[in-house]
Formats: C-alpha cells, sequence, structure tokens
C-alpha cells in the first residue's frame, strides 16, 4: 500500500502505521470549509436557471423572488469568508 490509498476524515496510513490525521489548522479548515460552500452554491445556481428563462410561466412577483434567492446565493462567499465548518451558513429559504 502507498501512503494515500487508505484514508478516511481522521486517519491515513503513513509510514506503514495507521495513524491519527494531524489537526487541520484554521487556514485549511476555512479552505475547506468554503470550497465546499462554492459547490453548494454552484449546484444550487444550477438548480436553479430554469427560473429565469423568458419562456418559464413564472409570475413577475415569483420570478423576483428566485432572482433575490439566487443573489444571496451568489453572496454567500463574501458574506462567510471567514468560516471554518460549512454547518455556519445560514442558506436563504428557496421561493415557493
Amino acid at each position: 500500500l502507498t501512503d494515500d490509498a487508505v484514508s478516511d476524515l481522521t486517519h491515513c496510513y503513513l509510514d506503514g502505521v495507521f495513524a491519527m490525521k494531524p489537526p487541520k489548522g484554521d487556514d485549511d479548515l476555512n479552505e475547506e470549509a468554503l470550497g465546499l460552500l462554492r459547490e453548494v452554491q454552484r449546484q444550487e445556481l444550477s438548480d436553479s436557471d430554469w427560473t429565469q428563462l423568458s419562456d418559464v410561466g413564472l409570475t413577475d412577483a415569483t420570478k423576483l423572488g428566485w432572482q433575490e434567492y439566487r443573489k444571496a446565493i451568489r453572496d454567500l462567499p463574501d458574506e462567510y469568508s471567514d468560516i471554518l465548518d460549512i454547518n455556519e451558513v445560514v442558506f436563504p429559504v428557496k421561493p415557493e
């Protein structure tokens, strides 16, 4: 086995021993959390692209609600630029 062949969230195979991973520093946690946030952001924007089509058949009020939701999703990385845990994020509620 190579050192990176066996790994999970808390342990890894390193120098022939299955050992605890060293704790992550705040910079690593922030980078990881922002990466996860951007993944969620991309997915939410992709999933709601249809709401902005001209022939979608939504009322003006509903379409505006989706525009506001999408803006709030786009703003999340700026609002949470110093997060250490994705669970800290309060996501906007999707319009009905």
